[in-house]
C-alpha cells in the first residue's frame, strides 16, 4: 500500500468477499461473481483492439468460467495461460445457497492476482509475442470442473499451451510452501 489508500488488489478481495455472501458454482452468487469479474476484465481491456473477454459456459455448472484473451504478435497459435479459481465455499455451503463462505484467501486473492496482472499489462500497452489469456477458473471447489473443461476443450483443438501459472489463495499466510512447479 502506498500513502494508506488501498491498492487494486484490496480491493477486488474486498469486492469478492462482500459482495455476495458467497461464491459457489451451483448458487445465483456464483454466477454473480463471475459477471463481476467480467465487467471488470472488460474495464481494463477498454480500448485495446483485439482483447476480448468472455463467459465460457460449462455443462456442469451454473457459474461460467471468465476469460481474457490478448493476442500474441508473433507466435500467437501458442498460448501462455494465467489462472485462478473464482468459487468460494465452506463447511455446510453444500446444501445452503446463501451460506456464508466469502473466501477472502481461497480465492478471492488469486483472482486479484490474475486481475491485478491484467490490468497492468492491459494499462502499459503490453503487446505479448504469444497469446496470453487470464482465466478465472469456475467451479475448482467441486472438482476443477471448469478448468479441466477449459482443458479438455484445448486438448481436443489442438491448443499449444505452452505454460501455465495457477493463482491460489495467494493471499493466504502461514503456508510453508511458497510454490509449487508441476510438470505435465
Amino acid at each position: 500500500r502506498r500513502s494508506g489508500r488501498a491498492n487494486h488488489s484490496d480491493t477486488t478481495i474486498t469486492a469478492l468477499a462482500t459482495n455476495t455472501p458467497n461464491r459457489r458454482q451451483s448458487s445465483p452468487h456464483g454466477v454473480t461473481a463471475a459477471h463481476w469479474i467480467r465487467d471488470l476484465w472488460t474495464s481494463y481491456a477498454a480500448g485495446r483492439p483485439g482483447v476480448t473477454v468472455e463467459l465460457v459456459a460449462h455443462a456442469s455448472t451454473s457459474q461460467p468460467s471468465v476469460r481474457l484473451t490478448i493476442p500474441g504478435s508473433t507466435l500467437a497459435s501458442e498460448y501462455v495461460l494465467l489462472g485462478g479459481h473464482e468459487d468460494s465455499t465452506a463447511s455446510g455451503c453444500s446444501s445452503n445457497p446463501n451460506c456464508v463462505a466469502p473466501g477472502a484467501d481461497d480465492n478471492a486473492s488469486g483472482i486479484a492476482t490474475v486481475s491485478e496482472v491484467a490490468r497492468v499489462v492491459l494499462a502499459h500497452g503490453f503487446e505479448p509475442q504469444r497469446t496470453v489469456q487470464p482465466i478465472a477458473f469456475a467451479a475448482e471447489e467441486v472438482g476443477l470442473e471448469g478448468s479441466d473443461d477449459i482443458a479438455a476443450t484445448y486438448l481436443a483443438a489442438g491448443t499449444d499451451v505452452v505454460a501455465v501459472l495457477q493463482q491460489d489463495m495467494t493471499g493466504y499466510n502461514g503456508s510453508v510452501e511458497d510454490m509449487a512447479l508441476i510438470s505435465d
